[in-house]
């Protein structure tokens, strides 16, 4: 019985080392995924949505044109620290 309790302990042990690491290493990061950087990305494009930056023109238009104009930003890669 000394036998089966020590191997069912350490079974248990091993259970919560495993899910301690599925929750680290693969729920955390897809919940920061989804809650931060898909957040951002959300809130990113209804900013560039909203009326505040919606342009029709860059400098003027003659009555009776149609116009647009959309604005092309280069910046450099975003990084991702990979150990969190």
């Amino acid at each position: 019985m000394q036998e089966g309790i020590s191997k069912l302990s350490d079974g248990a042990k091993s259970l919560s080392d495993g899910q301690s690491k599925f929750y680290k290493e693969g729920v955390k990061k897809l919940d920061d995924a989804v809650n931060k950087d898909l957040k951002d990305v959300i809130d990113r494009f209804k900013a560039l949505k909203s009326e505040e930056v919606s342009y029709d023109s860059f400098t003027s238009r003659a009555d009776g044109m149609d116009g647009s104009v959309k604005f092309i930003y280069e910046t450099e890669p975003i990084e991702v620290d990979e150990k969190n």
